[in-house]
């Protein structure tokens, strides 16, 4: 790429957003990328799980901050003044799961993920924030379904990135991803892997394609890479000659599903990097020991600058410092909460084992997993309740993954998997699972029962399959397409004699009527007679064929045979008059 026109280098001091953060309370610090020192960023307690979002203002910085409070809620606003401390913080009422936010006609725009929605926000520090929707990317809203992110103004329009829809019920392996310009409605570029962090450079718009690492220019829908960084990558910011783009430790299991993931190596830390615009040049610093995830970047303005403490080990040692408070307050809250779980799960017994009622222990289940989804045992019952009340078989099988992934019995969640696999006509899936149910606890009453289910959907499904298959054979075949009709029998494997013998005749009869490959035509009419294939129609075409290519004898024999088997045949009657030059 070009060099970029140069602005003046600004402090080389950044302001750091951290999410989902171990121990709870430490969501923003400040780094010196120069003289790699580090320093937290105000004072937060427990309640406070991260920072998704920083947005610089005439006063220092608006702040999305990670909250299960005030009342519940899950997102909150924060303004950090020039002291570099909270001055003020008030609940977002329509704001579910925020991520970011900018400034834009005199109000903000926050991304509500959680609601797939931007929401719009008037705040003048002073009171309760005034929210209304600016943007919805889809009618359902209950839940995230395409992960709206990031928000960029450029060029007067608003732009914002977003993932697209999940792939398997999950984000894993999601590249479905765009950049949508919301004022146009034109999509700038798509099949990105988890976008993020939208920002201008050079004239252009340019985001981060997180799950593989790359820096993309996203003015078209190719997406061109302009660098690739090791990591997942999200958070970024230029100063001056400089970008700095974070990079965070891949997550190890999902927060959402608790699903277990295999991380690989090279993301398995949270770093910065900085590129030199000019030269190309990437420096790295690592951030591993003050966070796992970093969310986004800012310059601080020289006005907010601070002298740094002598050294980092004062900012590690107030985490670690947290870690053990934090530690100590979740094994005493845990063994308060035992008791509750014991009764919890003796309750959810009785209603599923005793009173076979699975709706009112799924709606149970539904509300703790939002608690804890990686209870195994929880998932387990929840796919055992919705397999049990017949309603959804697909989700059921979401959730015995899930409880397998977790360490629930094995031969258990097998052997109902097999079971709800049948249900959505995967036979393959569910006889894979049987299998290995088997091969866990062979001596198990039901697992015959279960062999049997299987075997007759496998035979009914083969069954169906004949019959699509002849069925598109013979239209194609009365449509005159024999070319394409040749295509289909190729594919077609009949399972018994009857079939083959059919198979063999219609390929003859293609191959016939296209008028080539006599021999080999011949050839499949003699093996359909041969498998007992309707010896009249056999005969009747095959003495066509041989008469065409000039065996008469040959034909007037097998002509002659047709007739005596269906004298009634005008057409058949036809032929051999004409073979023979005379009627019989």
């Amino acid at each position: 790429m070009r060099a970029p026109d140069i602005e003046t280098d600004g402090t080389g001091q950044l302001l750091i957003s951290f999410c989902n953060t171990q121990p709870k309370g430490f969501p923003l610090g400040r780094f010196d990328f120069t003289r790699e020192q580090f320093a937290w960023v105000g004072s937060f307690g427990p309640e406070i799980e991260g920072a998704t979002g920083l947005c610089a203002c005439t006063s220092g910085f608006y702040v999305l901050l990670q909250s299960k409070r005030p009342m519940g809620r899950d997102s909150a606003l924060g303004l950090l003044g020039s002291d570099l401390q909270i001055h003020r913080t008030v609940p977002l009422d329509s704001v579910r799961d925020a991520h970011s936010l900018i400034q834009h006609e005199g109000a903000l725009l926050v991304a509500s993920t959680g609601t797939n929605q931007i929401i719009r926000v008037c705040w003048d520090g002073q009171g309760l924030p005034k929210e209304e929707v600016f943007w919805s990317a889809v009618e359902r809203t209950s839940e995230d379904n395409v992960h709206v992110n990031s928000i960029l103004e450029y060029r007067g329009d608003v732009l914002v990135s977003l993932f697209g829809a999940k792939i398997d019920g999950a984000w894993d392996s999601s590249n479905r991803g765009e950049v949508r310009n919301l004022t146009t409605g034109q999509v700038l570029c798509d099949s990105l892997r988890h976008p993020h962090s939208l920002f201008s450079l050079e004239g252009g718009v340019c985001c981060l394609s997180s799950l593989d690492g790359r820096v993309v220019q996203a003015n078209d829908s190719a997406g061109q890479t302009l660098w690739n960084l090791p990591g997942y990558v999200r958070g970024v910011v230029r100063d001056g000659r400089f970008l700095f783009v974070a990079t965070s430790r891949f997550r190890q299991r999902s927060r959402k599903t608790g699903r277990s993931r295999l991380a690989p190596l090279a993301m398995s830390g949270c770093r910065l990097h900085r590129i030199d615009l000019l030269s190309g040049q990437i420096e790295m610093r690592d951030l591993s020991p003050f966070g796992q995830e970093i969310y986004d970047l800012a310059v601080l303005p020289r006005p907010l600058v601070r002298n740094f403490p002598p050294s980092r080990e004062e900012a590690l040692l107030r985490r670690i410092t947290a870690f053990d408070d934090q530690h100590r307050e979740m094994v005493a809250a845990y063994e308060e909460n035992a008791g509750i779980r014991v009764l919890y799960d003796r309750e959810l017994r009785r209603l599923i084992n005793a009173d076979q009622n699975y709706a009112a222990a799924a709606g149970w289940l539904e509300r703790l997993l939002e608690g804890d989804p990686t209870n195994a045992d929880w998932q387990y019952h929840y796919a055992f309740c919705l397999a049990s009340l017949g309603s959804d078989y697909k989700k059921a099988i979401v959730h015995f993954e899930r409880a397998l992934a977790g360490g629930f019995s094995e031969f258990w969640v097998r052997y109902n998997l097999a079971s709800a696999y049948l249900h959505v006509n995967q036979t393959e899936e569910a006889e894979a699972n049987w299998n290995r149910a088997r091969e866990l606890q062979p001596e198990e009453a039901g697992l015959e029962q279960l062999r049997l289910r299987i075997e007759s959907a496998k035979k009914q499904s083969a069954d169906e399959l004949v019959r699509l298959q002849t069925g598109t054979i013979h239209a194609l075949l009365d449509a005159g397409e024999f070319e394409h009709a040749l295509e289909v029998l190729g594919e077609w494997r009949p399972a018994d004699t009857a079939g083959l013998a059919e198979r063999e005749y219609l390929l003859g009869f293609s191959m016939h009527m296209l008028g080539r490959e006599a021999e080999a035509a011949l050839e499949h009419y003699n093996a359909a007679l041969r498998l007992g294939f309707d010896e009249f129609w056999v005969l009747y075409n095959r003495g066509q064929l041989l008469r065409t290519v000039g065996k008469h004898d040959s034909a007037l024999e097998d002509l002659r045979r047709a007739c005596a088997l269906r004298p009634d045949h005008t057409g058949a009657a036809e032929m051999l008059q004409l073979c023979t030059g005379r009627a019989e």
